[in-house]
């Protein structure tokens, strides 16, 4: 069963390091994200409009897990 199926992170983590393989993970712009979620708040605090869905790009780091 192995063969037949593989295990992907998300974030690229440091914890997954002490894996034998590494794992197939996404690397997320974590900053970015937190920097667009503050000025939303901030905007629906100050009742401007804001959107109601943000799209922030990610890229896949293939490891032995894919």
């Amino acid at each position: 069963m192995p063969e037949d199926f593989g295990i992907a992170g998300w974030g690229g983590h440091e914890a997954a390091s002490i894996l034998e393989h590494r794992l197939t993970t996404t690397a997320i712009p974590a900053r970015q994200i937190g920097k667009i979620s503050a000025e939303l708040l901030v905007g629906r605090l100050r009742n401007e409009p804001v959107q109601d869905m943000t799209v922030v790009p990610t890229r896949l780091v293939p490891g032995h897990t894919l």
